[in-house]
């Protein structure tokens, strides 16, 4: 497969490598590493980042919404039942326009 460099979000792997409960909602960055892996964010209505420090930047603002309070990380939308990594693939919360 041909390689590309993009990143997506994650659940985060405190949670679904490990199970710690405290990372349940956090979300983290990974690498998409071929055109498969960027059509299995695509088709599972994740998101795709051009840079890591774009992709890393967003996860700070996921896990921690507006009102959290604690530091557990708090990342509002879904998961996706596919994965990267074997961590499933972060569904965010999608605002209507119009």
């Amino acid at each position: 497969m041909t390689a590309i460099d993009l990143y997506t979000i994650v659940q985060h792997s405190g949670y679904g490598y490990a199970g710690k409960d405290g990372f349940r909602h956090a979300v983290e960055v990974r690498a998409v590493r071929n055109l498969g892996e960027k059509e299995r964010v695509e088709k599972a209505g994740g998101l795709l980042f051009d840079s890591y420090s774009e992709a890393d930047a967003f996860t700070w603002t996921a896990n921690y919404p507006e009102g959290t309070q604690g530091i557990y990380p708090a990342a509002k939308g879904d998961f996706s039942d596919k994965e990267i990594d074997e961590l499933k693939i972060y569904l965010p919360v999608r605002t209507a326009a119009g």
